[in-house]
């Protein structure tokens, strides 16, 4: 039972929709009671061959939510029940006469034809991608209802007895609640359904928009991501105070030539592990190119410098392994502070350059 519960509730919060098989046995069942309903009040009333037809019905909906529903014919399913409707609506109405309010089911299933040809699987739609099947029962409810009434207005009832005509309004009635039910529901599952695939549009797009934002191999952001975080932020704040320091790798490609690529590329997952494990949530860092990566750095100078050497640190003290070899590895880092007005070009060129001016006296260090 909890479990049930949970699964209404993920529908309802968009997070799952009801299974096909489900859906039509649910529906099916529903057929059936309805169909029950009518053969017990045809038995009341003495209406023998509706009555009879009723019977029928039950157990045809009962076959077909236990047979086609479980081999996922759905198509079958749904033309085969909308000829019933027809056939039942249109007999019980020429026979009983106005007032009884069969033909209403026919019209619920123009909204039912539309909403589970939308479900349906993709191979049984044409090349567009659409189901003919709605258009077309459409059409015929159009025609079958007004022919009913055409008749209804010229043919006497077939079953005019007392015994029928006091059960009038109670056919009346119960028809318009059912057909009020069933046009709720298809109403609310297709709102759900189409909530879940809209819900489904935008995870997909989120992931995609972080897989674009991202640079693949160390899950840091790409040169274009920081720079539009950049840029947002000074919009968004004249007076914002920030760094931006450059990483490079010492020695990189003497990595990638002692140890080959995949070592290399475990170098910069690493790094850009000690980074991220060393940030301040509201700071950033990017990948810049190759071996350099471009951190964003809010705060003061004092601020810029601190972050820097605890992940000039982090990176020397991580100890990496090939078979039996062991091997360390180190980064210069160089820091730039933005003043309002600088281009953020010009910002990194700044780092960039009191980067290179470690690398040239002794690397492993920070130059502020």
């Amino acid at each position: 039972m909890k479990e049930l519960i949970h699964k209404i509730r993920q529908i309802f919060m968009s997070t799952r929709v009801i299974e096909n098989h489900v859906k039509y046995q649910i529906l099916c069942a529903g057929c059936s009671v309805i169909h029950f309903v009518f053969m017990v009040l045809m038995l009341i009333g003495k209406v023998d061959f509706l009555f009879v037809l009723n019977v029928l019905a039950t157990l045809f909906y009962l076959l077909l939510g236990f047979v086609l529903s479980s081999k996922e014919k759905y198509k079958s399913l749904f033309i085969a029940a909308f000829i019933e409707v027809e056939i039942n609506a249109t007999i019980s109405s020429i026979m009983l006469g106005d007032g009884y309010e069969f033909m209403i089911y026919t019209l619920c299933l123009i909204p039912g034809a539309f909403y589970l040809a939308h479900t349906w699987p993709a191979e049984v739609k044409n090349k567009y991608g659409i189901s003919v099947i709605p258009s077309i029962s459409t059409l015929i409810v159009g025609i079958m209802y007004v022919l009913v009434d055409v008749m209804n207005a010229v043919i006497s009832p077939v079953y005019a007895e007392e015994s029928i005509l006091k059960l009038r309004p109670i056919f009346h009635y119960f028809n318009i609640m059912i057909a009020v039910v069933l046009l709720l529901a298809f109403s609310i599952l297709f709102a759900l359904e189409v909530r879940y695939i809209q819900k489904l549009l935008n995870d997909e797009n989120s992931r995609l928009g972080e897989i674009a934002s991202r640079d693949p191999l160390t899950k840091a952001f790409n040169r274009r991501s920081l720079y539009n975080i950049i840029n947002e932020e000074i919009d968004n704040d004249e007076h914002l105070k920030f760094g931006l320091i450059i990483l490079d790798i010492d020695d990189f490609k003497k990595i990638n030539d002692t140890y080959g690529h995949v070592v290399g590329d475990q170098v910069l997952v690493r790094v850009a592990s000690v980074m991220k494990e060393n940030l301040r949530e509201n700071d950033h860092f990017c990948r810049w190119g190759g071996e350099e990566f471009l951190l964003m750095i809010h705060g003061s100078e004092e601020d810029y410098a601190i972050v820097a050497e605890r992940i000039r640190d982090g990176i020397e003290k991580q100890v990496l392994h090939v078979d039996e070899t062991e091997f360390f590895v180190t980064a210069t880092l160089g820091i730039a502070e933005y003043q309002t007005g600088i281009q953020i070009r010009t910002l990194v060129d700044m780092a960039d350059q009191k980067m290179y001016f470690g690398k040239k006296h002794g690397k492993n260090q920070v130059v502020k």
